[in-house]
């Protein structure tokens, strides 16, 4: 029996025609990418610290992803279609990092109420798990690939929180440094007071 398969438009995230779960998922699957063009979106508007560290902790998480994957060289379920390796789990990866630390900022927010601070916490697992499932559901990866990707992003996001207040005064200047050459270039105006 051949089976017909659709890609999602935005990405080569496959699922069986007419499934509508699979359709679901799939998108779920590349929900990642409105995640990074967020979080530079708030660095070229903002230069805010914490975007770009953020920023850093998840490049940082995804080459640890492709150094793992070079590593170990697990194959993917028989039936997916992708012909890189499998472990861990790149999109469990980044959803267990990215979540850490956005859970840890809004916790740091002050002008959240603790019901508001529980709500964010219980979407992100939510999500979390729905990222998972839709690796598994559409046989992009087994569940030990999966639950590798969680428990490593989850370490890298917890070291970033860690090291955060290291890297504070060196990403001060290099938010400096950057600002200079966009101002320099006249990409952003300067509006120093004389």
């Amino acid at each position: 029996m051949e089976r017909k398969l659709r890609p999602v438009a935005l990405a080569y995230v496959l699922f069986e025609e007419g499934d509508i779960i699979g359709h679901f998922m799939g998108y779920i699957s590349i929900l990642h990418l409105f995640v990074i063009g967020g979080i530079v979106s708030i660095i070229l508007l903002t230069f805010d610290n914490y975007a770009i560290y953020t920023f850093g902790v998840m490049l940082t998480n995804e080459i640890i992803n492709y150094i793992l994957k070079i590593l170990f060289k697990h194959p993917r379920p028989p039936l997916s279609q992708n012909i890189n390796e499998g472990f861990p789990s790149s999109h469990a990866q980044f959803w267990c990092c990215f979540l850490v630390l956005f859970c840890y900022y809004t916790n740091q927010q002050s002008k959240l109420t603790s019901i508001s601070k529980k709500i964010i916490v219980y979407c992100s697992t939510l999500l979390i798990l729905l990222v998972d499932f839709s690796r598994w559901y559409l046989n992009d990866h087994f569940v030990y690939q999966i639950v590798a990707g969680n428990v490593i992003g989850m370490c890298v996001g917890y070291l970033g929180i860690i090291y955060y207040p290291s890297f504070f005064s060196l990403l001060s200047q290099f938010k400096f440094f950057i600002k200079q050459k966009l101002t320099n270039f006249n990409l952003i105006t300067s509006h120093q007071k004389a």
